[in-house]
Parts: C-alpha cells; sequence; structure tokens
C-alpha cells in the first residue's frame, strides 16, 4: 500500500528556471544553473526507484511505501527518499543515488563516481543514510508509535539500503575489506527482500510469526511516520544572494542591450582568453590530436596541450567544441565557460 508519494518539484523547477531568466551575475549562474541540474538529477533517480518499489508493493497488504519523506528533530534534518514498512515491522530506510555514469567503493568504504573523464570522491551515502536511521528511530521513540503487544512495544528493526540505478556500474572492494551488501540496483530490491525471507532460519519462523503485527497494525505505524514530514521551503533568491529587485531582461522594447554587453563583459573578467604555453602568446588556434586538444600557437610556431582548471571549483576541466566555438566544462561542478573561438 502507497501511504504517501512524493511531493511535486515542479514549482521548485520552475523558480530555478525563472531565475535563470535574471541578468544573474557569473557565480550566480553557476551556482541556480547547478542547483537546477542537481534537482533534475534526483528527481528522475528518485522517480525511477519509486517505479520499482510500487510496482513491486503498492498493492501488498503486507507493506506500506512512504517516499520522500523529510523529518526535522531537535536541529536535525533527515530526508529519506524511500521508507518500506513490512509485518514483522522492518523498516527498510532507502537513499537513491542516480550514479548514472557509475561508482567504485575502495576497501576503505571511501566512494567515488566517474564524471566521464574521472573518478571523483563523495560523501559516502552509506554513511548519510545511517544518519536518517538516527533521526528516525529517535522521532518514533519520541512519538511512541511502535505498536504495542500486551502493553510491551515491539521492537522495529531498522535496515538501510542505497538504491542506484540499474544502468550503473558499481566497481566494488574486496567483501573480506569492506561489505556493500547493502548497496544493490533498484531493480534487484525486490529480489533480496524475497530472498531474505527464503533464507529465514527455520528456528526462527515461529518467533517472526508470532511478531508478525496485521496490515492495519503497518497502515497505522506508516501513516504515524508519514505525519513527521515537514516540507522544505526554500527562498532561492536568498540562498544564492539575487536581489528582489532584479528584473528579467526582456523588456517591452525588446532585450535590454546595454544589460546583455554588461554580462557579457563580467563573464569575460572570469574566464580569460587561452593562451599558448611556450611564449604567452594569444595569437592561437585550437585543434584536436591523438591525445585530445592542444593549442597551435602562430608566433612561435609550437604546439603545448591543453590543461586548463575549472576558475569556479579550480577542478581539472575537459574541452567540447560546438561547432568552432570551444567551452571549459567541469564535470564536478557542471558549470560550463565560454574558452576559445577560433577564427
Amino acid at each position: 500500500m502507497i501511504i504517501k508519494t512524493k511531493d511535486s518539484m515542479v514549482g521548485a523547477q520552475q523558480e530555478l528556471e525563472g531565475l535563470l531568466q535574471l541578468p544573474l551575475n557569473t557565480k550566480q549562474r553557476f551556482l541556480v544553473e547547478r542547483e537546477l541540474k542537481i534537482l533534475i538529477a534526483g528527481e528522475r533517480g528518485e522517480k525511477d526507484s519509486a517505479y520499482f518499489l510500487n510496482f513491486a508493493y503498492g498493492k501488498s497488504l503486507n507493506w506500506a511505501l512512504i517516499h520522500d519523506l523529510r523529518i526535522e528533530w531537535q536541529g536535525r534534518v533527515a530526508q529519506i527518499d524511500h521508507l518500506a514498512i513490512n509485518r514483522l515491522l522492518h523498516v527498510y530506510v532507502l537513499e537513491t543515488k542516480n550514479y548514472f555514469y557509475g561508482m567504485k567503493i575502495n576497501n576503505l568504504g571511501e566512494f567515488n563516481i566517474w564524471n566521464g573523464k574521472a573518478y571523483i570522491g563523495i560523501e559516502s551515502p552509506i554513511e548519510q543514510n545511517k544518519r536518517h536511521v538516527s533521526v528516525l528511530e529517535e522521532r518514533i521513540e519520541a512519538r511512541k508509535l511502535a505498536p504495542k503487544r500486551l502493553g510491551i512495544p515491539l521492537p522495529i528493526q531498522y535496515k538501510p539500503y542505497v538504491l542506484v540505478s540499474p544502468k550503473s556500474r558499481i566497481i566494488r572492494p574486496n567483501v573480506k575489506a569492506f561489505s556493500t551488501d547493502n548497496v544493490i540496483k533498484v531493480d534487484q530490491y525486490k529480489t533480496l527482500m524475497d530472498k531474505q525471507f527464503d533464507d529465514v532460519n527455520p528456528l526462527n519462523i515461529v518467533g517472526n510469526i508470532t511478531k508478525m503485527v496485521s496490515s492495519q497494525t503497518v497502515e497505522d505505524l506508516a501513516r504515524g511516520i508519514a505525519a513527521f514530514h515537514r516540507p522544505a521551503a526554500i527562498d532561492y533568491r536568498a540562498k544564492f544572494g539575487i536581489s528582489e529587485q532584479l528584473e528579467p531582461r526582456q523588456q517591452s522594447g525588446g532585450i535590454d542591450r546595454k544589460q546583455v554587453a554588461s554580462s557579457v563583459a563580467s563573464e569575460s573578467k572570469q574566464v580569460k582568453s587561452p593562451k599558448c604555453g611556450k611564449c604567452n602568446g594569444r595569437k592561437i588556434q585550437i585543434a584536436y590530436g591523438k591525445y585530445g586538444y592542444y593549442i597551435k600557437c602562430s608566433e612561435c610556431d609550437q604546439n603545448t596541450a591543453i590543461k586548463e582548471f575549472c576558475p569556479t571549483c579550480n577542478e581539472k576541466s575537459r574541452i567540447r567544441k560546438d561547432k568552432n566555438v570551444f567551452y571549459l566544462e567541469c564535470s564536478p561542478c557542471m558549470s560550463s565557460k565560454l574558452y576559445h573561438k577560433n577564427t
């Protein structure tokens, strides 16, 4: 049974898209664009996971599903993507990650994702999910939501899992060094749950049956937990330092050319035109060879490989060509800057 669906993010997406119509400075535009990309990617990943979960358990009376649960408790916030609760009072806390290109976990439990060019480190979703479980458990205990039998609260087992896209590649460490059993592809989740019940020790069957609660009890518990939900209210203008008086560039008489010129000038100051690595000259052309893009200098007649870093986060960036225009693209911070135009 589905107790709560995901909150709509259409309003937030429209607001961010509206902000991009304003004459923002370079930093503000980068931050808004990054926020929008993260929002869209997260929305896509959570929808995919919700689809698989709803297909497997949406009509089952033995399971209760809660999507998109945000809990505020004693100064802490837990943003839980999905909760799945069964009649054995197993609460599966599911964190969805949309790592499309792939993910690598080393023997120390450190997570890295592939950005299309290199692996970059990220916060461990396993540790992140553990914090969510801690907040959820404390909130349930404070509210005394645990079902009772003969006046005694029944124990609730919390089981955190990280769900990734079925198309993602997962490079796992040695199982003896670090266990990644709780990192699974979302389309394999139901198979894993079924296997857990199939592998139940026969000696524990009687105990599990006595612990099993009714479907109504599961629904009551799930609705009590869903009542904790507190939607986030984000003031994007305040978050990115955008003035309330700032208006869109489009005016009744057409585009304000002065504002556009000012914005372009500001952009050019942020991204300096490339120069030759040998003589520092700027009379160059960009070409592509066996080892990637390189600079051809007409002043010293030398070629130098391009090794550029993002002006925003200082990470190594790649060069992308669109017709005769070259852009400096940074995967870690998801920014794109005008780099050079061959003439």
